[in-house]
């Protein structure tokens, strides 16, 4: 999971992000037209509507709206932050890719402290969906969160009866 925080982190810092943005739209825009009609005729109610066809392409791309939904949260969490805190996880994951220890010398700060920073940062994008995932994986993810973190001995006592009882209703 964290790795792939931090490529959407080194793609948004860098300026990629944005890049590949425009490049996914500008694939869309490109539309390979072979007309597929054997019979030699023209087909009825076939019109050509390239403005349409290509914002409909646009707005249906799976790829593009994630693309589009991480940056529009990167942007609005990054401007709740500090212009320090946000310069320091630019030059850790923007071209630059200074270590941490650079980092918190340049800022006067302890390696932890600027550790601790990039932790707030993440776990707030956390909270917007920032990779695309389900319902499911994100109901998995808090609940291992929790029995990793939070659950006492008899939530977890809880928890095993009901997956045994579960256990026994599928078989």
């Amino acid at each position: 999971m964290a790795i792939r925080y931090r490529n959407v982190l080194e793609l948004y810092f860098s300026g990629r992000l944005s890049m590949l943005i425009a490049l996914r739209e500008v694939e869309l825009g490109i539309k390979d037209s072979v007309d597929e009609n054997v019979g030699g005729s023209r087909t009825q109610f076939k019109y050509n509507k390239p403005a349409e066809d290509t914002m409909i392409a646009i707005d249906e791309d799976k790829d593009l709206t994630l693309m589009k939904h991480q940056k529009r949260v990167l942007d609005f969490v990054a401007s709740n932050w500090s212009d320090e805190k946000v310069s320091a996880l630019r030059e850790h994951y923007g071209f630059r890719r200074a270590t941490w220890t650079m980092i918190a010398m340049q800022h006067s700060m302890t390696e932890s402290g600027i550790r601790f920073w990039r932790d707030g940062f993440i776990k707030e994008i956390e909270e917007f969906n920032l990779l695309g995932e389900t319902k499911y994986e994100l109901d998995k993810r808090k609940t291992l969160n929790f029995i990793e973190q939070m659950a006492t001995e008899s939530d977890l006592r809880e928890i095993k009866r009901k997956v045994e009882e579960r256990m026994k209703l599928s078989n």
